[in-house]
């Protein structure tokens, strides 16, 4: 509806071509492990019908701690997902968008906005899945509200973006942003809350991760700066090897520290990740 009142046919095209290619990458990767996690969180949802402070079953207090470990798991995958997308995809596919639209400027921006956007739609669909698994009618009513004054924020946003900033898609993108961040964090207050012991940071990844995806990019903006003087076409494909070199190698710290996570990612795929409770 803002789009259409507010954005021009090119911006509209340009957003089109956006969300519908970028966003392949996420749904094939993160789709089957938010079913599988919808799979947990019901029955999560059925455990926690008797009051959740008097729970004593063994059957329940796993159930419970198996949502735990579903949303742990989901959320590190979406911070690696995030620093990926972030340094890679903030860097590298605007390059690659411009060497096969040759330069298109407008498709370039949307879609660096766009792998920045990408993490904040994947924590918020796997949090609202388990909020909407576990919330009580009454609970329910009251997000729905809360999900409703979001909306309308990110509507004011993106017409200040499209109107009064000449953001085009990228403000668009922007203002769906700022609407998921705002979702995460009403998630983050209602799952602090609901389970008795849970951090966030328990999903935050490896810090040699973190630190070789934090060089990457570092050695990405210097590299292209040093490149710069190179014609445009071997200046992108330079700019896309060493992408991939770099890539190669942030994977790699992943399989080396991140075991425990591909081991959990794997027994969600197969519906098998249990934890022990005593």
């Amino acid at each position: 509806m803002v789009m259409a009142r507010f954005a021009t046919a090119d911006e509209m095209g340009t957003f089109a071509l956006v969300s519908n290619y970028g966003s392949i990458p996420a749904r094939v990767l993160f789709l089957p492990l938010e079913e599988a996690s919808r799979a947990v969180f019901s029955k999560t949802a059925a455990a926690a019908t008797a009051d959740k402070s008097s729970i004593s079953s063994k059957d329940a207090r796993i159930q419970i701690n198996n949502a735990r470990s579903v949303l742990i798991t989901l959320g590190k995958l979406q911070f690696l997902l995030g620093l990926f997308l972030i340094v890679f995809g903030t860097l590298y596919a605007p390059i690659l968008a411009a060497l096969v639209r040759h330069n298109d400027v407008a498709v370039s921006q949307a879609l660096a906005v766009y792998c920045a956007y990408l993490p904040f739609m994947g924590f918020n669909g796997f949090l609202e899945a388990f909020v909407h698994s576990v919330a009580t009618k009454s609970q329910l009513i009251f997000i729905n509200i809360w999900m409703a004054v979001f909306t309308v924020v990110y509507m004011l946003a993106a017409i200040e973006a499209l109107y009064r900033f000449k953001l085009g898609s990228a403000g668009i993108i922007g203002a769906n942003m700022l609407n998921m961040a705002l979702r995460i964090i009403y998630c983050k207050i209602y799952i602090s809350k609901w389970f008795a012991n849970f951090s966030f940071r328990e999903m935050l990844p490896h810090p040699a991760v973190v630190g070789m995806c934090a060089s990457a990019g570092v050695i990405s903006i210097a590299m292209r700066t040093a490149l710069s003087h190179l014609p445009s076409t071997t200046f992108q494909l330079s700019m896309l090897a060493l992408g991939g070199g770099l890539g190669v190698a942030a994977l790699a710290s992943i399989w080396i520290y991140e075991q425990s996570l591909i081991h959990s990612v794997r027994a969600l795929r197969a519906g098998t990740l249990h934890t022990k409770t005593d």
